[in-house]
């Protein structure tokens, strides 16, 4: 099985380059081309919890270095331990 991984900093930059070519009439490979087409698995390093919410099919939460959840985008966010590490009690 082939695998990608798509960091915060280059998955920014490749959606501005893939906006950028959207505007200009050119086809752009997008995270969920890769996953259903190609048949490649995406690995994807994300804080923006938009966009990891549009594409993932499984969402996992760390903080500092600890698992904190895993499941849907949904469940993920609304987990007691990853509301309190990232939002506070």
């Amino acid at each position: 099985m082939s695998a990608v991984l798509v960091t915060g900093v280059a998955g920014f930059i490749g959606y501005h380059v893939a906006l950028a070519m959207t505007a200009r009439g050119e086809d752009v490979i997008g995270i969920d081309d890769i996953r259903t087409d190609l048949g490649i698995t995406v690995v994807m390093v994300e804080h923006d919890m938009s966009l990891v919410s549009a594409v993932a099919d499984r969402v996992i939460c760390m903080a500092q270095g600890q698992l904190l959840a895993t499941g849907s985008a949904a469940e993920v966010q609304n987990h007691p331990l990853v509301v309190s590490a990232y939002l506070g009690n």
